[in-house]
């Protein structure tokens, strides 16, 4: 299995999904936003289901499975062992 996250460097949640995706040794690809942000979510709001926070975490059949939070219920991981 291996992810595709679209965020921002000044993102906390961006930050925790690549720590946990390294953590766990899933690969993974980064991809920085550069445009604003309300256009970023507006361009992929039909496939995320009008998504307006970040990171935008898809599979590696480019399906969308959401955000850092749904990443941590895939993965069964406990969130206190960041803390």
């Amino acid at each position: 299995m291996s992810y595709k996250v679209y965020g921002r460097n000044d993102c906390t949640y961006c930050q925790l999904t690549i720590k946990l995706l390294e953590r766990k040794g899933i690969p993974f690809q980064y991809i920085s936003i550069k445009q604003t942000l309300r256009e970023f979510l507006n361009e992929f709001s039909t496939v995320t289901g009008n998504q307006r926070t970040i990171p935008l975490i898809f599979n590696e059949h480019n399906v969308f499975i959401g955000g850092y939070h749904d990443l941590v219920k895939i993965l069964n991981y406990n969130v206190t062992d960041d803390f």
